[in-house]
């Protein structure tokens, strides 16, 4: 199944090349010039606190959802012999907590 998807997508990138045209700098460059601002660098991107705040924020979120979906699962299971079943109630308060506070945040961002 690998291979057959992996060659299907190889043979759609023949007409996707053909068809589609390699034009966003351009179009980048035209709306640069109409509103009259300047492109910001990717220095002054990563200078700023907010992006590092993003990416220190979604390294340790993802760390967390990686925690609950390889070694709690298992944890659980393995050290302290739960079903599958009480293993995935478990499980589901980690993700249900993570829903109620993303939820939270969302609409504390909104205010």
């Amino acid at each position: 199944m690998f291979v057959l998807i992996g060659l299907g997508g190889l043979i759609w990138l023949v007409p996707w090349l053909l068809l589609v045209r390699n034009d966003d700098r351009q179009i980048e460059l035209a709306a640069v010039k109409k509103d009259g601002t300047k492109p910001v660098s990717f220095g002054r991107i990563l200078a700023s606190p907010v992006t590092w705040g993003t990416i220190i924020a979604s390294f340790c979120y993802m760390y967390f959802v990686y925690f609950c979906m390889t070694w709690m699962p298992a944890y659980f299971m393995e050290r302290r012999h739960l079903s599958l079943g009480k293993m995935g109630l478990f499980v589901f308060f980690s993700f249900g907590g993570m829903a109620v506070v993303a939820t939270l945040a969302g609409a504390s961002a909104d205010s």
